[in-house]
């Protein structure tokens, strides 16, 4: 006789932190509770108007009033090599590298890719640029 799965507790995202410094901390640590606990969310996506090339993209953790609770805001920056910039202020997707906040979280950017492979991404942090380092 096999061990039933158990379902995994739902978190209530009515938990989730209004001030940017610990939403911050709640989005780059491991889900409260662990493996054991599921973050629902859902994503929104603008297309529209000012954001019609690079779409805006927002992460909300779902409340299950129909409502949700912002925790991310990804941007496509255009540049040599485009990459998505992410945030829990969703005003620093569009700012400079140099004028984003401390709420910044990194970016995500596709790796090089081979020409039949699936395309992969690299993440990363909001720390400096990787050249910068090897001039140390």
């Amino acid at each position: 006789a096999g061990a039933a799965a158990k379902t995994p507790a739902v978190f209530d995202g009515r938990a989730i932190p209004f001030v940017l410094r610990r939403l911050h901390a709640f989005v780059t640590a491991p889900a409260p509770g662990g493996g054991a606990t599921v973050v629902r969310c859902f994503i929104e996506r603008t297309r529209s108007g000012a954001h019609a090339l690079f779409p805006l993209y927002k992460l909300y953790a779902d409340h299950e009033d129909g409502t949700g609770r912002l925790l991310l805001a990804a941007r496509k920056v255009p540049a040599a090599s485009p990459y998505y910039a992410i945030s829990t202020a969703a005003s620093d997707v569009y700012k400079a590298r140099a004028k984003r906040s401390r709420h910044y979280l990194g970016k995500l950017r596709a790796a090089p890719a081979a020409a039949a492979a699936p395309r992969e991404y690299v993440l990363y942090d909001a720390g400096g640029r990787a050249d910068d380092a090897r001039r140390r």
